[in-house]
């Protein structure tokens, strides 16, 4: 969103939804961290779950991060991120960019209500002797980072006013970014929604449980798609540069060749120390002559 905006020559709703997304990131993370090192430093979130009940502090204030990061009206990243979409929409841009940012704020719904689900109201699938318990040391921050996340967007519009003219859209429009919030709150509690066999309703078809596993093909996509050919160059450059000829005339080529020739030149010559002593002037010589 930020670097969409900063595409689209609105600068200024840029830098103050890095601000706003500065705070509420800030306690997601801590909320993450503090997750992570209650589970024995694991960051599968198939052994987390029910901690709403076990650590219900840094559970709420994860679930106010995630609202601001999915733009929840009056919450810090609603204005921020609501104004740089309905400027997107006001102005005349790419319809392309456009579609990416509406898509990015309904996926930034999706999987942010998956993670609160499978987190924070899912069953606890951790190891029974884990103890999990909140200290002062730690929930005081996050209870401060959560009050600013809260009202950081507010103050800011409202003491900082920004240089941005007045936006008429339809109301359509207007309703749009709320829309697509829903929207990916719907879909990740159909994804993430049990039946009675303790199934998710979409895992049930073969080819959704199939893409699933192998992360929707991203994969073969983003990466292997991307890297094979220079994978290929580096190897070919490998088997016939490094491998080859650079290893005759480098440094281990000429240190078997001089191996060689030493041991030549001892298994030639009889064991007489008048020969060492021939050997070693005729060696001290050529040093002399080669090194100036």
């Amino acid at each position: 969103m930020i670097i969409a905006a900063i595409g689209l020559n609105i600068v200024h709703l840029a830098y103050f939804h890095i601000i706003t997304h500065a705070l509420f990131k800030a306690l997601l993370f801590v909320c993450a961290g503090r997750f992570i090192h209650s589970h024995m430093h694991s960051q599968d979130l198939r052994w987390m779950g029910n901690l709403s009940s076990q650590i219900p502090t840094a559970a709420s204030c994860l679930i106010l991060a995630n609202l601001a990061l999915c733009g929840f009206p009056f919450i810090s990243g609603f204005y921020s991120k609501d104004i740089i979409v309905e400027t997107s929409i006001f102005y005349h841009h790419n319809l392309l960019i456009l579609i990416l940012i509406i898509l990015a704020v309904g996926l930034t719904s999706f999987y942010s209500i998956r993670f609160s689900l499978c987190v924070v109201w899912g069953p606890n699938n951790c190891n029974p002797y884990t103890h999990l318990e909140e200290r002062n040391p730690l929930t005081s921050p996050i209870l401060t980072l959560a009050s600013i996340s809260v009202i950081s967007g507010a103050l800011i519009i409202w003491l900082a006013p920004l240089k941005q003219e007045i936006i008429t859209i339809p109301l359509y429009q207007k309703l749009l970014p709320l829309v697509l919030v829903a929207s990916g709150a719907i879909l990740a509690w159909l994804v993430s929604a049990t039946n009675q066999k303790n199934q998710s309703m979409l895992i049930e078809n073969k080819l959704n449980h199939y893409a699933s596993c192998i992360i929707w093909f991203l994969v073969p996509l983003s990466t292997q798609f991307v890297i094979k050919l220079p994978i290929y160059l580096s190897h070919n450059y490998l088997k016939l540069t490094d491998q080859s000829w650079l290893e005759a005339l480098g440094g281990q080529g000429m240190s078997k060749l001089s191996r060689k020739s030493s041991n030549l030149l001892i298994t030639s010559t009889k064991p007489i120390p008048v020969n060492y002593l021939i050997i070693s002037m005729m060696l001290g010589v050529l040093i002399v002559l080669v090194i100036p």
